[in-house]
């Protein structure tokens, strides 16, 4: 506290001191405290990272194992049972946390700024945007349905001779697959991605239509995070005009 009447001041803490430097009105302070309360909390959504994070163990395996099958006979005979289950545990953590980060992420954004916001309205546009012109976002946003209700998010795993070794230690490399069939047949709530399997190979690989997906996930986090930064550029003149009135500090934070 202030030595002045308010109780509330302007001032600078360091270590175990505090330099009270400006005597301020509760209007005031209050002015001042919503205004930096608002530019802390502009850092990315806690499950978007989760959902960044998850994706990066799942590279990291599906790299390792790369590494791994690819050596052949010098490691031994490749028991797919064994990697194609921690690569389906990594698979479900990821689809968890992007369903998480959309429905989460929705709920804040309509709470705190309203369904009518540009907040919201921003979000909102990128979602439907990433679903109508990006097969990987469409697809995982659906596969994920199909992996809670009904189905594994691996449907086999074959290994082989590669087509364009990478050195001569590159004796094999592994496709973690989906059958389109079993999909079509196991699940009836696919929507406009029934006509995008429909199109595709009987057999095809998951991980280029995950990798699509979380960039336009990225994407959508970015522009989430530029709308919210716009939103309060106001608040950083008046956290500007605070410490203006603080003046010099040597040493400690501005509080």
């Amino acid at each position: 506290m202030s030595n002045g009447a308010s109780g509330w001041a302007l001032g600078v803490i360091s270590d175990n001191t505090v330099d009270m430097r400006v005597a301020l009105t509760e209007e005031e302070f209050q002015t001042y405290r919503l205004s930096a309360a608002k530019i802390g909390a502009l850092s990315s959504q806690f499950t978007f990272d989760l959902a960044n994070r998850n994706y990066c163990d799942l590279k990291n395996l599906l790299q390792y194992l790369g590494i791994v099958i690819g050596l052949g006979r010098a490691i031994g005979s490749v028991d797919t049972k064994r990697i194609t289950e921690p690569v389906m545990s990594q698979i479900v953590n990821w689809l968890t946390s992007v369903r998480l980060y959309l429905d989460h992420t929705e709920t804040h954004l309509k709470r705190r700024y309203g369904d009518q916001s540009a907040e919201w309205k921003a979000f909102s546009e990128s979602c439907s945007e990433a679903f109508d012109n990006h097969l990987g976002y469409r697809f995982v946003y659906k596969f994920r349905n199909y992996v809670q209700h009904c189905g594994l998010p691996l449907s086999s795993v074959t290994v082989k001779k590669p087509e364009r070794p990478r050195s001569p230690q590159h004796l094999q490399e592994a496709s973690f697959l989906l059958h389109r069939d079993a999909l079509l047949t196991a699940y009836d709530e696919w929507g406009p991605v029934k006509k995008d399997l429909q199109g595709m190979a009987e057999r095809f690989e998951v991980a280029p239509l995950l990798d699509e997906a979380m960039e336009c996930l990225k994407r959508i986090e970015y522009r989430r995070l530029e709308t919210a930064i716009a939103s309060v550029a106001d608040e950083a003149v008046v956290l500007r005009e605070a410490l203006d009135r603080i003046g010099e500090i040597l040493e400690g934070n501005a509080a």
